[in-house]
C-alpha cells in the first residue's frame, strides 16, 4: 500500500453549467467513484460556515442531487445577491466563473480527503483529490481506478496521480512545462499536447478516447531510494516530452 503523498488532479474544456447540473455532475461521479470505495459515496460538503452532509446511498442518486443543489444554491445566495445582483436565484442559474466546490470524505470520523473544483466555469474547469492524510494508505490500483473512472465519467483533456512533495514540485516547476505527469498520467486524443507514443521508461494504456502513461506499477513509496529513482525518471520524461514537443512549454 502506497504511502499518501500524491493527489489527483483532472483538467476540462470549459463548460458553463447552471447548479442543477453542476449538481447532477458532481452526483454523478461520485456515484461511479463509490463503486470502487464506499466512501464516496457520503461526504460534507462545505463553504465557508456553511455545511451540509449529504449520503447518497441512503438518500438515492436523485435525491442526493437535489439536495446538493439546494446546497450550493443556498451557500452562494449572498454571493450572488452582491456580485451578479440577482434577488432570487434559482437551480438554473449560472455565471461565468462557476462555482467552486469543497467536499470533504471521512472513514470512522477521520478525514480520508477533500475533492475541491470547479466544473461550472468558463475558465479552466478542474476536479481535483486532495488533503490525503499521510497516514492513510492506497494501492495503486486504487489511484488506477479512481483516475480512469473519473476520464470515464467527466471526459478531462488530462488528469494524473500527482507527487505533491516539495521535493518533487519545485523541480517540476523549474522545467516550465504546462502540466505535470504523474504516477500515472492520462491524456485525451483531443489535447492541444500530443504525446509521442514511444517515452522512455514508461508503460501505455491506450483507450478510445485518449492514452494512459504509466510510469510504473510497483509502489515506490516504500523507502526513500525508490522514491527518489522514480522521482528523477518522471522529471526526465517530462523534459523528454518537453525536447519533442514544443505545446508542451510554458509559453
Amino acid at each position: 500500500m502506497a504511502k499518501s503523498i500524491f493527489y489527483v488532479d483532472a483538467l476540462l474544456k470549459s463548460e458553463k453549467k447552471n447548479i442543477s447540473e453542476l449538481a447532477n455532475q458532481l452526483i454523478t461521479v461520485l456515484t461511479n467513484l463509490s463503486e470502487i470505495d464506499g466512501v464516496f459515496s457520503s461526504f460534507l460538503y462545505i463553504k465557508d460556515s456553511f455545511k451540509k452532509s449529504i449520503n447518497i446511498q441512503s438518500l438515492g442518486s436523485e435525491k442526493a442531487k437535489n439536495e446538493l443543489a439546494e446546497a450550493i444554491l443556498e451557500s452562494n445566495k449572498s454571493d450572488i445577491k452582491q456580485h451578479e445582483k440577482e434577488e432570487k436565484p434559482t437551480l438554473e442559474f449560472s455565471r461565468d466563473f462557476g462555482f467552486s466546490h469543497v467536499l470533504q470524505f471521512y472513514f470512522n470520523e477521520t478525514k480520508l480527503f477533500t475533492i475541491t473544483g470547479n466544473l461550472a466555469t468558463n475558465d479552466h474547469p478542474y476536479f481535483r483529490l486532495n488533503s490525503f492524510d499521510m497516514d492513510n494508505q492506497f494501492s495503486f490500483e486504487w489511484y488506477e481506478k479512481v483516475i480512469k473512472s473519473i476520464t470515464d465519467t467527466l471526459s478531462p483533456t488530462s488528469a494524473s496521480v500527482i507527487i505533491r512533495l516539495d521535493n518533487f514540485f519545485d523541480k517540476y516547476i523549474d522545467l516550465k512545462v504546462k502540466y505535470c505527469f504523474g504516477w500515472l498520467t492520462y491524456f485525451s486524443n483531443d489535447n492541444e499536447i500530443q504525446i509521442p507514443d514511444d517515452l522512455e521508461g514508461v508503460e501505455y494504456e491506450h483507450t478510445e478516447k485518449g492514452k494512459y502513461i504509466i510510469l510504473t506499477r510497483d509502489d515506490f513509496t516504500v523507502s526513500k531510494e525508490a522514491y527518489e529513482v522514480q522521482r528523477d525518471k518522471l522529471l526526465a520524461v517530462m523534459k523528454e516530452v518537453k525536447e519533442r514537443v514544443p505545446e508542451y512549454s510554458e509559453s
